[in-house]
């Protein structure tokens, strides 16, 4: 058994003891043997024991020496009254600080108290580190060679002046570990025993110490088990440590400073352990969880996921995975969708697929991959059926279809090489339609006698080509037809110009020239005819008989002369005739005549009777 647990069984004893029989001892005794028990076998704690003789001395020097004479019989166990409280708290707060002006007191420095009625120093001096750790070695060494000293073997010491002997027998481990938990039922059952029955010479400066690590338990570790969740993923841990503090805390209670700090350095060593194990659980932890959800094993991520969780809640990449992990099973069905999409070469299938799972698990980069492959590839073959479906329609004539599908493909892929030479075919074969179109529109306009719209028609037929000769030949044979109706339209609005010799015989001249004109227009044919008519009528002369009395003479202006006459028969075409009579010693006479067109005689008296 290591020789902490030898001297936590011997101090049980001892207490129990005390408290049971109520025997009147000498202290001082059972002190020496604690503490040279303590000196050899926990060679660590010879520090911690100088720093509280020290406090004794200082508390000696600022309130006054501790009395450590033994009590009369009647005075209690061990017969040493412990400082009270308060008391004992003020003079470790003074030692506190009159410890950093002060130099650390030496291991040789002899701890001294009054030995009672007999006037004795008794003088306790700490080895030094090493020696105790030898003596202490040496001594397990020989623990080991020799039986395990029997209940009856007594240790004496001197007991004080009341010559009583003390015994303390080091039970067997197993013997002593009994010991200890019927020592502990026991005390469940009894009223605790006052702190003052328990004191020792170093009980002031214990107990300040074990206010002090519980303060700083409480605001140091059992935050920092709080920081790592240990009661959410090690509850058997947790509640461990919550035991070694209320196991501190009832044995502070108690009086057993020296087991109270030794509970409470229990709690702090396993909260130490449990942090450095919330590490390595949290590592392995994260590592399980991913390989897990690697190799997809839902139901083991989610579990690691999980622990991992409760010993960090705010884990961002477990808290990620944790949503990954939740629809894993759906995203490993959908995978095996795809692929068998993929072995079928249906890459539709696969997209859709691929599709989901992105949407369910984003940060899976391969699947993205993937799809943008799919996705490329569809988007090919999307293509290549767009332009295949195009060179169909062109061959058969079948233009918007053919439009419909290059702008598919032009969707798809717009500046591909195999677009351009689609779209100048499908733009040449549209030319052509739309020229043969404007033509045979042309032609349904001028056979409906329309010019004005056939020479639009051939002249959106001459945009598309410019040079054709039907083209050009239908828009110059519609322009013709327009100009010669508005011509002959223009003359048969000032009919009465015919009558101008001039200008009749220049109709005459003008019908002659677009005479074939109008074999393509009724219309034009009309009007040239009803023009026709109307020359002819202007250029037929009518007959005119003149009335005068043989004395005035008689001229036509613009026709000629008639002369003296009393009756004469003249010849002259239709319109105003101007008849001027003249005569010595008379006024001379204007006449106006108007020749209607078609009229087959007439009669005009010019008689100039009245003198000057």
């Amino acid at each position: 058994m290591p020789p902490s647990s030898a001297l936590e069984g011997k101090l049980a004893e001892a207490q129990f003891s005390r408290s049971k029989k109520r025997r009147k001892i000498a202290g001082y005794g059972a002190v020496v043997v604690v503490a040279a028990l303590l000196l050899v076998t926990l060679a660590y704690l010879a520090i911690q024991l100088d720093r509280a003789r020290t406090q004794l001395q200082q508390i000696g020097q600022s309130a006054g020496q501790l009395s450590l004479q033994p009590p009369p019989l009647d005075a209690g166990v061990g017969g040493i009254t412990a400082p009270p409280p308060n008391q004992a708290l003020e003079s470790s707060q003074s030692v506190e600080s009159t410890r950093a002006s002060e130099p650390p007191p030496s291991p040789e420095s002899p701890a001294t108290a009054d030995a009672g009625a007999s006037g004795e120093q008794l003088s306790i001096t700490a080895p030094p580190p090493n020696q105790a750790l030898e003596s202490s070695q040496a001594i397990e060494s020989t623990r080991a060679s020799e039986a395990p000293p029997s209940l009856e073997s007594p240790a004496t010491a001197d007991a004080g002046a009341s010559g009583e002997q003390l015994s303390i027998t080091a039970p067997p481990p197993n013997q002593a570990l009994e010991s200890s938990q019927a020592i502990e039922s026991t005390r469940a059952s009894e009223a605790p025993p006052s702190p003052e029955s328990f004191a020792t010479a170093d009980a002031g400066g214990f107990r300040e110490q074990f206010l002090q690590r519980l303060e700083a338990y409480e605001s140091e570790v059992e935050s920092q088990v709080g920081a790592i969740h240990l009661r959410d993923w090690d509850a058997d841990g947790y509640a461990r440590l919550a035991n070694l503090k209320t196991r501190a805390i009832e044995q502070f209670s108690a009086g057993d400073y020296l087991l109270a700090r030794q509970s409470l350095q229990q709690a702090r060593e396993l909260a130490a352990a449990a942090a450095a194990n919330h590490a390595k659980e949290l590592t392995a932890a994260r590592r399980a969880a991913a390989e897990a959800f690697a190799n997809g094993r839902a139901a083991e991520a989610q579990r690691a996921v999980r622990r991992a969780l409760l010993m960090n809640p705010s884990d961002p990449d477990m808290s990620a995975l944790e949503a990954r992990v939740a629809v894993l099973p759906e995203v490993l069905d959908l995978l095996r969708q795809a692929k068998v999409a993929q072995n079928e070469n249906r890459p539709a299938k696969e997209a859709a697929a691929l599709q989901k799972i992105v949407a369910l698990d984003g940060a899976r980069a391969s699947v993205k991959a993937r799809l943008q492959a799919v996705r490329e590839q569809l988007l090919r073959q999307r293509f290549a059926d767009a332009i295949g479906a195009a060179q169909d329609a062109l061959a058969a004539g079948d233009l918007p279809a053919a439009e419909k599908q290059i702008q598919l493909a032009k969707a798809v892929w717009p500046a591909h090489e195999a677009l351009k030479p689609l779209q100048q075919r499908l733009q040449q074969v549209r030319t052509e339609r739309e020229f043969e179109a404007q033509m045979a529109l042309g032609e349904q306009a001028g056979r409906r006698d329309d010019w004005q719209a056939a020479t639009a028609h051939f002249a959106r037929a001459r945009q598309l080509k410019p040079n054709h000769q039907g083209a050009v030949a239908g828009q110059n044979r519609a322009r013709q037809v327009l100009e010669v109706e508005r011509e002959i339209t223009r003359i048969l609005a000032r009919e009465h110009r015919l009558a101008d010799r001039r200008v009749v015989e220049s109709a005459a001249a003008y019908l002659r020239e677009t005479e074939t004109v109008t074999r393509v227009s009724p219309r034009l044919r009309e009007l040239h005819t009803e023009l026709a008519g109307k020359v002819d009528l202007y250029l037929t002369e009518v007959e005119v008989v003149v009335l005068s009395d043989n004395a005035t003479h008689i001229i036509v202006r613009g026709e000629g002369q008639v002369g003296k006459t009393e009756r004469r028969t003249i010849r002259l075409r239709p319109g105003k005739r101007v008849f001027e009579g003249s005569r010595r010693g008379y006024k001379s006479k204007l006449v106006t005549l108007d020749i209607a067109p078609g009229a087959t005689s007439v009669e005009v008296a010019v008689i100039c009777d009245e003198k000057i």
